[in-house]
């Protein structure tokens, strides 16, 4: 059994770039959010509790980043194996940024949706469904798509290690201020 999980895991290659994929958009929305809040914080927060609600937001980003990698790697687990030889890296990319794209969309029509209700939301849902298996399909089908796709993980990947050094310092801030 033990066996069976072992060889269902990504590499430790691949996991490094699958958690930086899965944290990036995550933390840059959480910093698209610190900055739309920024200006309130200013006028009403000291630079010790600026620092401190920043932190909180960063932690939390963290956190969240390792919630959606174990889901995610969950998800590839379950997967059939002949699909994600070699291509693990690429379905963990699709997702993630379809599910990413949904709820960047999702965060800024709220209202939409609501007035839409289960229809709407049902349609939503299907297109996200259609979006992710058309690009799954291409990427498992082509030889070009995987390419382009590793290329701007390697990039993303450098880029997320600089958000996860913040995430990790918020929450070492985090866990000094609740001491």
């Amino acid at each position: 059994m033990l066996l069976l999980l072992k060889d269902r895991l990504p590499s430790r290659q691949e996991a490094i770039e699958i958690f930086g994929i899965v944290s990036f958009p995550v933390f840059v929305w959480a910093t698209i959010q610190i900055l739309r809040e920024m200006p309130s914080w200013l006028l009403r927060l000291t630079l010790p509790d600026l620092v401190a609600v920043v932190a909180y937001v960063e932690a939390f980003a963290f956190i969240e980043s390792l919630v959606v990698f174990v889901g995610v790697v969950s998800a590839l687990m379950l997967l059939p194996a002949t699909w994600l030889v070699d291509r693990r890296v690429l379905v963990a990319s699709v997702v993630t940024l379809v599910l990413s794209a949904v709820g960047v969309t999702a965060h800024y029509t709220d209202q939409t949706l609501r007035q839409w209700g289960w229809q709407g939301i049902a349609v939503v849902i299907g297109l996200m469904l259609l979006a992710t298996a058309f690009l799954l399909y291409l990427g498992l089908r082509s030889d070009r798509w995987p390419k382009l796709m590793n290329e701007a993980v390697d990039r993303i990947v450098l880029l997320s290690y600089l958000y996860l050094t913040l995430g990790i310092l918020g929450l070492v801030i985090v866990i000094v201020r609740n001491l």
